[in-house]
């Protein structure tokens, strides 16, 4: 990075650490949607939102589609679609206290086995991205989508195992 700095003359004298921050400013378009719907040209950000990553497995049985009666399969692909959609709904469930809906909830991976046309899913695995206002809401949500998760297992029959991969506390802003 030095030499390049240096080729194009923004090397500077200073060394990095010497002039102290008195402050930061962040400037991007990631609250674009939100500014637009509120016919807002400029908005102050009050805090990042805290976020739970993770990995879910369901597990069924792989069979083929043609001889498999429908009463006789353990869907896997089925099952997760449920808990995908739980995901979403369990982000409207968790507003902050307020009422405004900081809740959010993503599934952007998606990982089905065997994967093929004709074969029924025997495991799915996929992310989890839970995110809101504060540590508590997002313990909440935490909860709810567990809760979730194990009557769905239960009335199904077929295990759902959701490994928590990483947490990132919220950070309101003064």
């Amino acid at each position: 990075v030095k030499g390049e700095l240096e080729r194009i003359g923004y090397i500077g004298e200073q060394e990095p650490g010497d002039h102290p921050i008195g402050c930061y400013f962040e400037t991007h378009i990631e609250q674009g949607p939100v500014l637009e719907d509120h016919d807002k040209t400029i908005g102050v950000v009050t805090g990042v939102l805290g976020i739970r990553w993770y990995d879910c497995v369901v597990t069924g049985m792989e069979a083929h589609a043609g001889p498999t009666p429908m009463a006789l399969r353990k869907d896997a692909l089925q099952v997760a679609a449920v808990l995908m959609q739980e995901v979403v709904a369990c982000a409207h469930r968790h507003p902050q206290a307020d009422g405004q809906n900081h809740g959010r909830g993503t599934v952007g991976m998606v990982a089905v086995h065997p994967n093929s046309r004709n074969v029924i899913p025997g495991r799915v695995k996929f992310s989890i991205d839970l995110r809101n206002a504060s540590d508590a809401l997002c313990d909440a949500m935490d909860a709810d989508i567990r809760g979730v998760a194990a009557k769905l297992s239960a009335d199904s029959g077929l295990p759902i195992v959701i490994e928590q991969v990483s947490a990132y506390p919220a950070q309101p802003f003064h």
